[in-house]
């Protein structure tokens, strides 16, 4: 009986994982989470992948992504005064009527203040990318 009663809760426990895990990779508040969490650890080439570059700045991405860069320094300053980053989450996005999706990402930090960020979230083709 002990055994079976194992055996269950590990199905429950692996039916919660695989349901809480989905893959929202390709959602409104994952992007937003995702740039967000590239952004404060530096990684400007990941965060860049994640905007959607409009027409008119086509051929300026290398100054795109150095004014990213360039950003950096301060961000990391920031968060090292707040004690670094304990947690990155995103609120439901919300889509206006020219289908842009507002995403609200809730910084915690680890001296236990708070700051919210409102991004803008599109969808090019498919994929959800940051708005410029």
């Amino acid at each position: 009986m002990l055994k079976f009663l194992q055996a269950a809760f590990l199905g429950l426990l692996m039916s919660l994982f695989v349901t809480a895990c989905g893959d929202n990779s390709n959602s409104p508040e994952h992007v937003a989470v995702a740039y967000m969490t590239h952004m404060t650890s530096g990684n400007v080439d990941e965060a860049f992948k994640l905007l959607d570059i409009p027409e008119q700045a086509k051929g300026r991405e290398a100054q795109i992504k150095g004014k990213l860069g360039a950003l950096t320094p301060a961000i990391k300053e920031a968060i090292a005064q707040r004690n670094g980053i304990k947690t990155i989450k995103a609120d439901k996005a919300t889509k206006n009527e020219q289908g842009i999706y507002n995403v609200i990402v809730k910084v915690s930090y680890g001296d236990g203040s708070e700051e919210s960020e409102s991004i803008k979230v599109q969808d090019v083709s498919g994929t959800y990318l940051i708005k410029l």
